[in-house]
């Protein structure tokens, strides 16, 4: 068993990522522009009752950037595997969410517990975030990085936590200190053939889907849509919180997250 703080060579890539506690193993994801610090207030606490694995994806953290095409889930695969993990309950925000989802699609058979937090999916159009998230690649493929870096900052996913000036610091210094290649060059993800609504039938592991009382008005619908179209799942609305919910009210979404872990 690999304990602690370490690098893998996987995928043709090298990922870092952390890994502390014993038990069946609770794999937290972060999202786009962030790294695995955005889970400070879960990884000490989830890991006094589990295995706990947070890694920074591709171009994140102290992971490298991509250079070629690339398909989230492959890379948490290839990193359990190294690990030697053979099941997992899959947590993530945002795109991390997106990833978990993705992750159980593809391969059922290693995870037991899918947790959501405000996922991305592909197949819903985004009508609210979709023009600003259009004005930021438009940006990127200009060279314009500052520019993309002021679109990203004004989407609607950051405007509740733009009030709770503790949290909103810790999670603009995350942002500032990664990488810029988001910013900077376009990338190729894999998500996949077919969009995950068209999937969500396939899901049969327990799964809670979380989302911020103050979230945008996508990522409530998407949680609804997800919601009636998964079997075995439970919706939970986080209050006082926004898009990033695990740091804005911590106490509320660890306590609630625990429950159901526990409970399956």
């Amino acid at each position: 068993m690999k304990i602690g703080q370490e690098s893998a060579e996987i995928n043709g890539t090298r990922m870092y990522y952390e890994i502390a506690g014993e038990g069946d193993c609770l794999c937290l994801i972060h999202g786009n522009t962030m790294d695995t610090r955005v889970w400070d207030a879960q990884f000490d606490f989830f890991s006094k009752h589990f295995r706990v694995l947070r890694y920074d994806l591709r171009g994140c953290g102290k992971s490298e950037e991509p250079r070629e095409k690339y398909a989230f889930d492959k890379d948490l695969k290839a990193l359990l595997d190294y690990l030697e993990i053979e099941k997992v309950a899959v947590c993530g925000i945002s795109v991390g969410g997106g990833i978990a989802m993705q992750f159980t699609l593809n391969y059922p058979e290693n995870v037991y517990v899918l947790i959501p937090v405000a996922p991305f999916v592909t197949g819903y159009p985004w009508p609210g975030n979709a023009p600003l998230l259009m004005k930021l690649g438009a940006h990127v493929r200009s060279g314009e990085a500052d520019a993309a870096r002021e679109v990203w900052n004004a989407m609607p996913w950051f405007d509740h936590v733009k009030m709770l000036p503790d949290v909103y610091a810790k999670l603009s210094q995350i942002v500032s200190e990664n990488s810029g290649w988001f910013f900077e060059r376009g990338h190729v993800v894999d998500w996949g053939d077919r969009p995950m609504t068209a999937r969500l039938g396939e899901i049969s592991v327990p799964t809670l889907i979380l989302v911020g009382e103050h979230d945008s008005a996508d990522n409530h619908e998407v949680v609804r849509i997800l919601a009636e179209s998964i079997e075995n799942c439970q919706r939970l609305i986080v209050p006082d919180s926004g898009h990033m919910t695990m740091m804005e009210n911590p106490d509320f979404f660890n306590e609630h997250v625990l429950a159901f872990l526990q409970s399956q």
